[in-house]
């Protein structure tokens, strides 16, 4: 965590916070701190799942809960944590937004932007056609790091 916080940036990087949220499962749904998460998971990958996640007011989000297998890892963590510090810096249209990371039901998590639409594995396995230029313009949206470095989760629409 120290080197984590040795990042200079021009912008303030709000720092992780904790909460003493326990799980809450239910057959039907079960919560992430302050959120109530919908439905099966948006996604997976190595170390994290993705959910949809709806807050005591109402508004929709994305949280990126951090496998409980991992939680134990402290390189892992620190990775995790250094994600939600590297992408909470930065603005563009193309990039999901970072609004936190919390420590909730025993692991990390990273709340951010909720961005609806189909991935582009959707769209290929319903038959969608891409030419040239609407490939090109997708593959730029996609911005992916080597597993040492942060992952750019980039969020593109159908063109």
């Amino acid at each position: 965590m120290a080197r984590a916080a040795a990042i200079s940036t021009s912008k303030a990087v709000p720092a992780p916070r904790r909460t003493r949220a326990l799980v809450t499962r239910s057959r039907k749904a079960y919560t992430i701190g302050d959120f109530t998460v919908e439905g099966r998971p948006l996604g997976k990958g190595g170390y994290a799942f993705v959910h949809r996640v709806v807050s005591k007011r109402g508004a929709a989000y994305a949280v990126k809960e951090l496998r409980h297998a991992m939680r134990d890892h402290k390189d892992a963590v620190r990775r995790f944590q250094r994600e939600f510090q590297v992408t909470s810096t930065l603005a563009h249209p193309n990039i999901v937004k970072m609004h936190e990371c919390f420590e909730a039901n025993g692991t990390w998590n990273i709340r951010m932007e909720l961005i609806d639409g189909a991935s582009l594995e959707e769209l290929v396995r319903a038959g969608e056609r891409f030419d040239a230029a609407r490939t090109r313009r997708r593959s730029r949206c996609r911005c992916s790091r080597r597993s040492s470095s942060p992952t750019f989760t980039a969020r593109c629409t159908a063109t």
